[in-house]
């Protein structure tokens, strides 16, 4: 899923389940926006304080989103499956 959305923006890539959790951090602290769904990886970026676009299905951002909003976009929509051939 990660790389057909990452296709669809010019100039994205797709780093999904490729990196330590210590290349993770590293490239999250430079990234100038990071989109991320409601996982550990958002809570990462959140510490660092690096601005991204949160996407929340089903899980409510009131609970589970980041503490530092202000640095964040939160987009909460109904959840609907997805089937990728």
């Amino acid at each position: 899923m990660a790389n057909i959305i990452a296709s669809a923006i010019k100039g994205a890539i797709s780093f999904a389940g490729e990196l330590s959790l210590r290349d993770t951090i590293a490239l999250i602290e430079r990234m100038d926006l990071f989109i991320v769904g409601d996982t550990g990886p958002m809570h990462i970026a959140d510490a660092l304080r690096t601005p991204m676009i949160t996407l929340f299905c089903p899980s409510e951002p009131k609970i589970t989103g980041p503490y530092h909003a202000e640095k964040a976009i939160i987009v909460k929509k109904p959840c609907r499956v997805i089937r990728v051939n």
